[in-house]
């Protein structure tokens, strides 16, 4: 099997780099408001996926209005405190000097793996033991 390049389609396409299209329903907002709320698509669908993945959401076995609303209050509270936690260890480990930071599947596969209790004052440490 043999490749080529098609030189005339490089030369067609590059007229279009650095050009972004964005297609919406949204007819009301403004260019820049769009483009805003693209640019915070990765954090929607990262948020998603920890909730499948590492909360495992899924299955539901809840059909009443109440069940599947308590359901969902549930998972978004839980992926607030998901976030918080993530937030404040990387805050302790940025004010202690540590370079590492923590993302969801550090901070869920620790959890999986040792579970202490902190007891803390502040920001300082004052009890830590293993359960």
């Amino acid at each position: 099997m043999k490749f080529t390049l098609d030189y005339n389609k490089i030369l067609e396409d590059e007229k279009f780099d650095g050009y972004y299209v964005y297609e919406t329903s949204k007819m009301d907002l403004k260019a820049n408001d769009i483009i805003e709320i693209y640019h915070k698509q990765w954090q929607i669908e990262e948020n998603f996926r920890t909730l499948k993945s590492a909360l495992k959401i899924r299955p539901v076995y809840v059909w009443t209005d109440n069940h599947i609303k308590g359901h969902f209050i549930f998972n978004f509270i839980a992926i607030i405190v998901l976030k918080y936690s993530i937030f404040i260890v990387n805050k302790l480990y940025k004010d202690s000097g540590i370079v590492e930071k923590m993302t969801n599947d550090k901070f869920i596969m620790m959890l999986n793996s040792k579970q202490s209790l902190v007891k803390m004052t502040g920001e300082k440490i004052i009890d830590k033991e293993t359960i």
